[in-house]
């Protein structure tokens, strides 16, 4: 594994509608599993409500996250790693409201490309394109 990887990693979390709810910016050389954490532990996420279901990918899986989701009353939908590659994942079209959502913020060319130095800088511009996003979304 390249540990001197350049670049950023964005973590999105959506609700059902793919409406973004929290966005977190790490090192492109950290984990995904490393990230998930921080992601759902921010303080700008609002209250989870009592029926949580969390659907991520195979990069996710981790019985100590279960748990941990678990304890916070969140349902995990995280396929396990199979040891045959190219195995369906079976998310269908839970993961594809995610991806849909990727899909928009990268249209916004200083989000895609990024240009800034400090990861603050960036994390604001991923916020305002979650917030037109949002704001498209209801009034648009």
């Amino acid at each position: 594994m390249d540990r001197r990887k350049y670049g950023s990693k964005r973590s999105l979390l959506v609700d059902g509608r793919g409406v973004p709810l929290q966005v977190t910016v790490h090192p492109a050389n950290l984990h995904d599993i490393r990230t998930l954490e921080e992601t759902l532990t921010s303080p700008l996420i609002l209250e989870f409500p009592r029926k949580c279901i969390l659907y991520a990918d195979k990069a996710y899986d981790s019985d100590s996250h279960r748990i941990a989701l678990g304890l916070m009353g969140i349902k995990a939908r995280v396929p396990r790693r199979h040891p045959r590659p190219g195995r369906p994942m079976g998310l269908g079209k839970k993961r594809w409201m995610v991806e849909r959502t990727i899909s928009w913020i990268n249209r916004f060319s200083k989000v895609r490309l990024r240009t800034e130095k400090k990861e603050r800088n960036y994390l604001s511009l991923l916020q305002f394109a979650c917030a037109v996003i949002t704001f498209r979304m209801v009034y648009g």
